[in-house]
C-alpha cells in the first residue's frame, strides 16, 4: 500500500513465499502486509466461518501502519523478497 495515495494492490502467496502481482503497478514506494485469503466462493446464506490465520507470521506484517516491509517499485520488472522474521 503508497501511504502517499492509497494505492494498494495484491497477490496470492504461495506454499513456497513467492508471489506476483498480475496487474501493473505504479511507480512509488510501497508497505507491504500479509492478510488472510478471502473466499470469495463464501455461501452468504451459512454461518460464518472463522479466518484462519498463519500464525507463522508474525503480527507486525498484518497491516500497514506496522509492516516494515518496503518496495520501492521502479520502471520495467521489479523482483522484492521479504524477511519476515
Amino acid at each position: 500500500m503508497s501511504q502517499k495515495t492509497g494505492a494498494a494492490y495484491k497477490a496470492a502467496i504461495g506454499a513456497d513465499g513467492a508471489f506476483a502481482v498480475e496487474e501493473p503497478v505504479r511507480v512509488g514506494e510501497y508497505v507491504a502486509y500479509v492478510q488472510p485469503a478471502v473466499d470469495l466462493n463464501m455461501d452468504m446464506s451459512a454461518p460464518p466461518k472463522p479466518v484462519s490465520v498463519n500464525s507463522s507470521v508474525p503480527k507486525k506484517y498484518s497491516n500497514d501502519s506496522q509492516s516494515d516491509l518496503l518496495a520501492s517499485v521502479q520502471e520495467g520488472k521489479n523482483d522484492f523478497q521479504f524477511d519476515m522474521k
